[in-house]
């Protein structure tokens, strides 16, 4: 428990622990909880630190005035003492009141400034007087840090004049008159007290507009380096204003024409973008991003939001439709991550963050474009070129493989290592529906995995049903597997060693062939996202599932394949 340090004051933890039991009035909930915003009774504040502030630790110890009972020597606080807030006055960084013991406060005189009178030595004319007092004070005004403009315009004959009246008229050492002699003498103490003040705009000037005095230039001086200091921030303003617009107009030119939605983010048109964006953005609104996978978080108490959208993590540097149109970027086009951040006017990091976190919400929101028809909607809609081949045809599937950048692992370079491809690659399986639709991916396999392996343990013969027909090339021996659940694998014949094939054989392999091209083709749109046409970086590898389902649920907004 941590109680007040100071002498007769009696606040501490368990005080606090105790507020925090008793029930709010005002909000109908305990005290100190998220749910209640009223303030506890008193703050136990830690005495600081002896190698950050020692001075103010010095202080705090002198006004606590505490003696050690022990060594009766003077009091050194421990790790655990505290101070609570009831003995603080506002804009005060050490204790001050209620202390048990009355504050001395010794106050210094301030020492009078003595100002000694200039006697005239010889007498000039008023001419000379006024020559020798407008080169000074163009030298001054030359010495200064003022900008060009208002040195001309203190350089100007109006104020060269006022100078030359002033020196005629107000100065003492002319000598002339004993009421002036002692307005100068003010001027001078003002002058002074100005000096010794922590700002110069800080003292009361009576002065003319046209005053030339010391104090008076001085504040001039403030007055345009804050002058600068604003237009300064003006222009990183207006220029951060003008990057953000220029993110948004660059996002509503790609997506306003339908030629440039399909180059850029692999949607048909521009209406399909405005649809999935409306679909989106309820969620996208209260994303949580990704912040690394070594974070924790805690989910003991539900956070309650007081602002509006329920986000957690700090305010996005990109719109919503701007880090759906980079995500659809980043997969159709393959453009690099530093190429992203340029082109959306943020950090790599900021690109890493939204690419980690909408890759997987993105592929969460699209999966159920995936779709596994029923057997009767199959077969109402069955396309007339299957009619004659396979008239009870549920799919046609075949396998794919994207390259990846070489692992530094020993075990995962053999485990991705494709003997087909000669390259490290990750295998999925795909399965089309008759009508060119994707029905079917599997998750991501290395190359070594055999396609008869990736078919028994992604689970997809579970999918099928008695009197089935699943087409496949030659690769695929599974059916035995088939036949156990009652369907049928179309394949082409096998062949016949070094035996010319017969006429029945090569007609039946060429019908299969025309058919199952159509797999190709639908895995060739698959393809076209410059994402798994290209090497997949290694540090997108964790990410492979999601931007597969994503290049296949976008794949299936286009027109069907097979009529």
């Amino acid at each position: 428990m941590r109680i007040c340090c100071v002498v007769g004051c009696g606040n501490s933890t368990y005080h606090l622990n105790k507020w925090m039991k008793t029930l709010c009035q005002v909000h109908k909930c305990n005290l100190g909880t998220r749910s209640c915003d009223c303030e506890p009774p008193f703050k136990l504040f830690p005495f600081p630190t002896e190698n950050k502030n020692p001075e103010l630790r010095r202080k705090w110890m002198i006004q606590v005035n505490r003696i050690d009972p022990t060594t009766n020597k003077n009091w050194t606080p421990k790790a655990h003492d505290r101070v609570c807030s009831n003995h603080f006055e506002e804009c005060t960084p050490y204790p001050s009141v209620n202390l048990g013991h009355t504050v001395k406060t010794t106050v210094r005189p301030s020492r009078k400034i003595i100002v000694k009178h200039q006697f005239q030595k010889k007498s000039k004319s008023v001419s000379e007087n006024t020559s020798t007092i407008e080169s000074s004070a163009l030298q001054d005004i030359q010495d200064t840090n003022l900008p060009a403009e208002d040195i001309q315009i203190y350089t100007a004959t109006p104020y060269i004049d006022y100078v030359k009246k002033s020196a005629q008229s107000d100065h003492c050492y002319t000598g002339i008159n004993k009421e002036k002699n002692s307005t100068c003498k003010e001027k001078l103490q003002s002058d002074n007290h100005l000096n010794k003040s922590d700002h110069s705009y800080a003292s009361k000037c009576d002065c003319s507009s046209n005053c030339v005095c010391k104090g008076c230039f001085t504040k001039q001086q403030t007055i345009n380096k804050l002058n600068s200091q604003l237009i300064y921030l003006q222009q990183q303003l207006h220029s951060k204003g003008t990057k953000n617009m220029v993110h948004t107009t660059m996002t509503n030119n790609i997506v306003k024409d339908d030629s440039k939605t399909r180059l850029y983010t692999g949607l048909p048109n521009a209406d399909v973008f405005d649809r999935l964006y409306k679909h989106l953005l309820p969620r996208a609104k209260r994303l949580t991003y990704w912040s690394g996978s070594k974070k924790i978080v805690s989910t003991k108490a539900k956070r309650v939001f007081k602002k509006s959208p329920k986000k957690f993590g700090p305010k996005r540097k990109l719109s919503v439709k701007d880090e759906l149109v980079m995500t659809l970027m980043k997969c159709k086009v393959g453009m690099n991550s530093e190429l992203l951040g340029d082109f959306f006017g943020v950090q790599l990091s900021v690109v890493s963050q939204v690419l980690n976190t909408w890759l997987k919400f993105l592929a969460y929101e699209l999966k159920p474009l995936i779709h596994w028809p029923d057997k009767e909607i199959t077969k109402e809609t069955l396309p007339h070129v299957y009619s004659s081949i396979a008239p009870n045809l549920r799919c046609i599937i075949d396998c794919t493989e994207i390259f990846i950048e070489r692992p530094r692992d020993m075990e995962l370079q053999a485990q991705t290592w494709s003997d087909y491809k000669k390259n490290n690659t990750l295998k999925f399986l795909v399965a089309m529906a008759p009508n060119g639709s994707i029905s079917y991916i599997s998750e991501a396999y290395g190359g070594r995995a055999s396609d008869r392996f990736i078919v028994m343990d992604s689970g997809f013969l579970n999918l099928i049903d008695p009197t089935d027909e699943v087409m496949a090339d030659r690769g695929f021996p599974i059916q035995s597997d088939l036949v156990m659940r009652q369907a049928k694998l179309i394949i082409p014949p096998p062949g016949q060693g070094s035996e010319q094939m017969t006429k029945e054989n090569v007609l039946k392999t060429k019908a299969v062939a025309n058919v199952r091209i159509h797999v190709e083709r639908a895995i060739g749109r698959i393809k076209c996202f410059q994402i798994l046409k290209n090497t997949l970086p290694i540090t997108l590898v964790p990410l492979a599932n999601e931007i597969f389902t994503i290049c296949s649920a976008v794949s299936n907004l286009q027109p069907p394949l097979v009529k």
